[in-house]
């Protein structure tokens, strides 16, 4: 990452990881599971953002956990 120590203001969630992990590894995502299609991740790769912030856009973020909610659009 040539961008050292600068701050970056993107969103980000738990479900960019895989996406980022995939991208980095320059493998693509399955596209069927034995017989069956294999929907489309909901998380976006974060590597854009790694050189250049605002880079990485999701409509919306939202999650659900132990009777905590959000949701950011």
């Amino acid at each position: 990452i040539a961008a050292r120590g600068e701050l970056r203001h993107n969103p980000a969630h738990l479900i960019d990881i895989v996406p980022t992990a995939l991208e980095l590894a320059g493998v693509k995502p399955p596209q069927t599971w034995g017989s069956k299609p294999v929907p489309a991740a909901p998380g976006r790769s974060l590597l854009p953002a790694f050189e250049r912030d605002g880079t990485v856009l999701h409509d919306a973020l939202w999650w659900l956990h132990e009777g905590n909610r959000a949701l950011r659009m």
